[in-house]
């Protein structure tokens, strides 16, 4: 009866269509998965004839000895062993593909398990190996399971525990030493026998099952971990293999390498891909495994001689798995061998030019599906490490390295232009997914620059070129439009913006390219060259309204990503010369007389996007992003200051005729990074703006604000208050010195200081504006860079407390009494963290003589450490954990600086 009610169950926790019937289900399952399952696992596996539950019970009792064997007895643990090989043996050949697969695993794991206890535990393996000498059924069923068991044990599971991880580390030797050898010598052996059943015409359906299970077996055996090291396989890039020394004759002599070619070549079943796989691993067999250079070049020779092959023949390539591992298995070949060693080999001349054409013909094509893609990826990341290495060659090489490189970047990017028209046409692979991809498409870019400036004049023109033929259609195209409103040139422009993004990306990230001589005198004329280029665009560009298609805003993010390069480049803090041979080149081709107008493009571009892509969220964050990174630095803030557009920035920041991001919520955090921008420009030369005339539109508001009673503030009030103190938090980052802080300070302190805490009292419930005024009073409280240094006289340090004080009190006492409307983390816990940081950068700032209060009887310390306690004891143990991480490390750090505090001497 008991085994008829959980075979019951186990079908509901399968079939069950009822949510809660298999919810209640699932939950009895899960009990098998304990220490006290095991034995009911084993006897449903002993009796039960269903797959469901003998699936659940196979699991469960995984889990249950993953978890617990160390517990178990002894006794036990032999008992476990015994039933799960018995049940194998006798029912295994019964079983549903996804229970024998489940079975599968668990064998594995009772192996890695007992694997230590005793020699005979080990036994399992030459029983294994016999057990494929029987029939073909056997073979199959053989291999699997020992695929399945090389896997489990060079996995990972417990490598965090010490003690376990030094078990499974034994363990794993211990099979190397003990088993592995003889499994990858069968897993050779079986290839063998597939090979000469396709040379005797007697590859069947039987053949190509043992074909994967062999290729599977010795792609496991290749990937296991033989020194006990956790490795990463990214799929980029494979470490070397440390391979044993008893493998070295299988490996030397190259007979497995060549094995596996032939299969490749000779099969087209889909399943020869791991051939391929299984060469990529093979090259990176550790370099001490061969005795001299000449047995390194022989080996690689074998590797050269039959990619070639398969490239003149074309061979898998219509398959996109099959390219996309020969490509990755050609570009590994250069990561395991240097160069000189490549161009000495046998083999050589051939296989660059067949590599250089396929190369271009994948450039070439029009199926950019993702795997293509990443073989591409592969491709140019292989010239890209040829070409680094080029510098360094001590020797006279004919490498042809040269005559293909410039071939090949000039193919890329004119395919990369084609592309735009093929995505555009394709609905299923459209433009904007292509390049949602940013980090694939960088990786590109940034392979192509090494390539671009390897021979850059030669490769510098033509992009020139590319760039003023897109442009001027670009330029006739708008002017078209502006004249007609022809909505059938819409797809026209939809063509010509997507190749100017391409082109605009790629001259961005040649330019950015750091790199062996590239500081060349005749790399910097170039980068002036395709800079100005774009800067004439820039300057011909007027923010066109006729920029319809699509999103519209391709364009402008191209450039702001140029501008960003060019920057970091040249106007960093070595300031751009006259002199130098970028701005000569620039000034020949832009026209741009001094460096001031090139501060000029940049800062009327950010003043252009912040007004026309006000709806658009991504460009006017990337715009307020230039702008910061310019006034971060010294150089260029100093330029900045220089100009009459800057001082007309300053004295209308406030206006959202200029800005008028600033009336959209959606632009909270770029406002601050806007105004902490405007601070340092004024920080670096004063003369630009006083401070005090900076802030006046603040105190108007402030003023305002003050003259109505908090309990009629209306809506554009509440705004008006996010706002101020959005912006102030801004103006706070930026003040990072002893003066900067002090002028702010000053200008707050004590005229508008006090509505921070009516703020407080009025909204402590509404967590929009709380949680601002919080993270503006957080920033206010930071003694960053030690820049609150108030004068040993001064009570200033005493006061900036008592308010803080009185708003954490104030919090604390209105916000546990707040019930909680939807979002428990936004309402409450968010602003319990910046109210903990604020009393720990109180504790640790130092300007603060807590002595004082107790001294004179001041509550003010009192109601802040009592407000903490509350805010601390309101935190609910029944929320999830995980959501509030990092609120209960909060807790630790201000519990961490409370103790300091009283721990000082």
């Amino acid at each position: 009866q008991q085994l008829e009610f959980i075979n019951a169950v186990c079908d509901r926790a399968f079939n069950s269509v009822n949510p809660s019937e298999r919810k209640e289900a699932e939950n009895f399952v899960s009990t098998l998965s304990s220490i006290e399952g095991i034995d009911q696992c084993v006897l449903i596996l002993q009796y039960s004839q269903s797959p469901f539950s003998q699936h659940a019970a196979i699991s469960s009792l995984q889990k249950a000895i993953s978890n617990y064997w160390t517990t178990v007895s002894s006794e036990k643990q032999k008992h476990i062993r015994t039933q799960v090989l018995n049940f194998m043996s006798n029912k295994s050949q019964d079983l549903s593909n996804y229970v024998q697969n489940a079975l599968f695993s668990l064998v594995a794991r009772v192996v890695k398990l007992s694997w230590l206890a005793s020699e005979e535990n080990q036994s399992i393996i030459p029983q294994l190996i016999q057990y494929t000498n029987r029939n073909i059924e056997s073979c199959l069923f053989a291999l699997r399971l020992l695929n399945v068991i090389v896997s489990d044990i060079s996995g990972s599971s417990s490598r965090v525990i010490p003690a376990a991880a030094l078990t499974e580390r034994k363990t794993l030797l211990s099979f190397r030493n003990i088993a592995l050898t003889n499994i990858f010598i069968l897993g050779f052996e079986m290839l063998q026998r597939v090979s000469q059943s396709v040379n005797q015409q007697q590859l069947n359906e039987q053949m190509l099952q043992l074909l994967d299970c062999s290729l599977r077996l010795v792609l496991s055996c290749l990937s296991y971990d033989f020194i006990g090291t956790i490795t990463s396989d990214d799929g980029d890039y494979i470490g070397p293999i440390q391979v044993p020394v008893s493998w070295k004759e299988n490996i030397e002599n190259g007979k497995i390498v060549i094995l596996l070619f032939e299969i490749y070549s000779k099969i087209s079943a889909p399943v020869t891909y791991r051939a391929l796989q299984c060469l990529s691993l093979l090259s990176a067999v550790r370099h001490s495994l061969f005795n001299s250079d000449k047995e390194r070049k022989e080996y690689l020779s074998i590797f050269l001689i039959n990619t070639s092959a398969i490239m003149r023949n074309q061979i898998g390539f219509n398959e996109a798995h099959k390219f996309h591992e020969f490509c990755r298995l050609i570009c590994q070949l250069k990561t395991h061998f240097q160069v000189p060693m490549f161009v000495s080999t046998d083999g050589y001349e051939e296989w660059i030019s067949l590599v250089a054409a396929l190369t271009i013909q994948t450039f070439s094509s029009t199926e950019w599906s993702s795997n293509k893609n990443n073989s591409i990826y592969f491709l140019i990341n292989l010239w890209s490490r040829l070409v680094s290495a080029m510098p360094y060659l001590k020797a006279d090489y004919t490498t042809f390295i040269d005559a293909y490189v410039p071939k090949i970047t000039e193919s890329y990017i004119t395919s990369r232009i084609q592309s735009v028209e093929y995505s555009l046409m394709n609905s299923e692979d459209t433009y904007e997914e292509l390049m949602s991809n940013e980090e694939e498409i960088l990786h590109q870019l940034e392979n192509i620059a090494s390539l671009s400036r390897f021979h850059y004049e030669e490769v510098g023109n033509y992009l020139t070129t590319r760039t003023e033929q897109i442009i001027a259609k670009y330029s006739d195209l708008t002017q078209q439009y502006q004249a007609t409103g022809s909505e059938q040139l819409i797809p026209a422009l939809q063509l010509c913006e997507g190749e100017l993004v391409w082109i605009l990306s790629i001259i961005s990230m040649t330019i950015a390219f750091q790199g062996a001589g590239s500081s060349s005198q005749v790399h910097e004329t170039m980068d002036g060259q395709l800079a100005g280029t774009v800067f004439k665009f820039i300057l011909s560009d007027n923010f066109p309204d006729q920029r319809v298609s699509r999103d519209k805003e391709i364009v402008d993010l191209a450039l702001l990503t140029f501008l960003s390069h060019f920057r970091k480049k040249y106007l960093g803090e070595t300031q751009l010369s006259a002199t130098s041979n970028v701005f000569k080149k620039l000034k020949e081709v832009s026209n741009l007389n001094d460096h001031l107008m090139i501060y000029s493009i940049v800062l009327n571009r950010v003043i252009g996007n912040c007004k026309i892509w006000v709806k658009n969220e991504e460009v006017v964050k990337r715009s307020l992003q230039l702008f910061f990174e310019f006034c971060s630095s010294y150089s260029c803030s100093k330029s900045l200051t220089q100009l009459d557009l800057t001082k007309y920035v300053l004295q209308n920041h406030s206006s959202y005729e200029l800005f008028p991001f600033l009336l959209e919520r959606a632009f909270g955090r770029q406002r601050t990074t806007f105004y902490q921008s405007l601070m340092k420009l004024i920080l670096v030369d004063d003369k630009v703006m006083k401070f005090d005339v900076f802030v006046a539109p603040f105190s108007q508001n402030f003023q305002q604000l003050m003259s109505i009673p908090p309990n009629m503030w209306q809506n554009n009030a509440k705004q008006m208050l996010i706002g101020i103190f959005r912006d102030i938090r801004g103006i706070l980052q930026a003040a990072l010195t002893s003066r900067a802080y002090m002028m702010v300070f000053d200008w707050l302190h004590p005229q508008y200081i006090p509505l921070f805490l009516t703020t407080c009292e009025t909204f402590y419930s509404n967590s929009e504006i709380v949680n601002i005024l919080l993270k503006c009073l957080e920033e206010l409280s930071h003694n960053r860079q030690q820049r609150i240094s108030f004068e040993a006289s001064s009570p200033n340090g005493i006061l900036l407390f008592r308010i803080i004080s009185k708003i954490l009190f104030t919090y604390s006492n209105g916000i546990l009494s707040t019930p909680i409307q939807n979002n428990i983390y936004k309402e409450r816990y968010k602003g319990m963290s910046v109210c903990f940081r604020i009393f720990a950068y109180c504790l640790q700032g130092g300007y603060v003589n807590f002595g004082i209060f107790d001294l004179y009887g001041d509550p003010a310390l009192m109601n802040a450490q009592r407000a903490i306690i509350n805010l601390c004891l309101g935190v609910s143990l029944d929320d999830c954990l995980v959501s509030i991480i990092s609120l209960l490390l909060l807790i630790f750090i201000l519990f961490f600086s409370y103790s300091s505090i009283y721990n000082r001497p």
